[in-house]
């Protein structure tokens, strides 16, 4: 296996880890994050009140009407419902490129055949000696 090789394996390792969690961090990150803001906060007056002011913006914003507006909602949760279905398509798409191109040896459910039908054999011989007087065409 040369090096260019492992890369590219590398690579698919790392877009199907991404593929899978980056719903699951994302959902993380949100709960956890306030968590390392306010510990962040208390280590310093500046951050304290910097901290405080932040939250009492989010505050106003939450008791505002508009911000709780029906129509807006239905937006937001349309538009979660969609990025949901997008992640999910991309999961099933890598999943099933994954299957079909065989990066799994033992794969039962493809099983791609190695050689050619005839036919086939045929113009791909022809469509490499294009050009070519001393190639043969079997």
């Amino acid at each position: 296996m040369t090096h260019a090789d492992i890369i590219a394996w590398w690579a698919l390792v790392l877009a199907i880890f991404a593929l899978i969690f980056h719903i699951p961090l994302s959902m993380l990150a949100h709960h956890y994050l306030p968590m390392v803001e306010n510990y962040a906060a208390a280590h310093s007056r500046a951050k304290l009140v910097k901290r405080i002011a932040e939250l009492q913006r989010r505050l106003d914003q939450l008791n505002d009407a508009k911000y709780f507006e029906d129509l807006e909602w239905r937006f937001r949760e349309h538009l979660f419902v969609i990025m949901y279905m997008f992640g999910t398509g991309f999961f099933v798409q890598a999943g099933i490129l994954f299957l079909a191109t065989g990066a799994v040896p033992a794969n039962p459910l493809w099983k791609p055949s190695v050689t050619l039908p005839l036919a086939n054999r045929r113009l791909f011989a022809a469509t490499r000696c294009f050009g070519k007087s001393d190639c043969q065409v079997a």
